[in-house]
């Protein structure tokens, strides 16, 4: 797979891959999840597919690029909170912040 088909893939969400999507929104569902927390953004487009299935989205992302792109991808979209940084210092500093809701948590960093 050549460069511009991963980058294509991933534009979609969940790198195109449908039944990857279907699964999350059937955990989340099923979960009652209110607040999804993902780490790695990369350049958002997982994240947006989240914003439409939960109240609101947390997403973290270390590389500083991906982040401003992503900032870029995601703008205007009310329900998402992205955060650069490391995801073990962030996730620290945000999670006490979320003991009133069903939170959910999508390691996706690598």
């Amino acid at each position: 797979m050549t460069e511009k088909d991963y980058l294509e893939q991933n534009l979609v969400g969940f790198e195109n891959d449908s039944f990857a999507k279907e699964k999350f929104e059937s955990i989340i569902k099923q979960s009652e999840i209110d607040v999804l927390i993902e780490t790695g953004t990369y350049l958002g487009s997982t994240t947006k597919q989240f914003s439409n299935m939960v109240s609101h989205v947390v997403t973290i992302e270390v590389n500083k690029q991906h982040f401003d792109k992503s900032v870029k991808a995601l703008k205007g979209i009310t329900n998402i909170t992205q955060y650069f940084g490391s995801s073990e210092k962030v996730l620290k500093n945000i999670l006490p912040s979320f003991s009133e809701v069903n939170v959910g948590i999508f390691l996706d960093a690598h």
